[in-house]
């Protein structure tokens, strides 16, 4: 990605918007779906929108993402500690409380 945007300073932010700008927290889910759909998702239940059902947004890749790990024998502590960090604390969450998602499973 640095490459892509021709080594930026350490300071710029990494993933920017056509005219290079920072992403808008308000218009990521809406890009998010975009996306989805350019890439050939068009699972209609992602783009519902009712009294029962949400549209999917962007925050919904972070639970996904530690279902995945988590289905494919990471531990609460990696997922915890964010890959690739190196550090024993990681994003807050049911992720970030290391036994919860176990009690929960059992209680279930």
């Amino acid at each position: 990605m640095l490459a892509l945007r021709g080594n930026p300073a350490p300071s710029a932010p990494l993933f920017v918007n056509e005219e290079g700008e920072r992403f808008s927290v308000e218009r990521a889910a809406e890009r998010f779906r975009a996306h989805l759909q350019l890439a050939g998702i068009d699972r209609p239940e992602l783009f519902e929108d009712s009294d029962e059902r949400q549209q999917v947004r962007a925050h919904a890749t972070r639970s996904t993402f530690i279902t995945v790990a988590l289905a494919n024998g990471r531990s609460e502590t990696w997922v915890a500690a964010g890959p690739g960090t190196g550090a024993p604390s990681g994003p807050r969450g049911i992720a970030g409380r290391p036994g919860r998602l176990q009690n929960w499973a059992l209680a279930s």
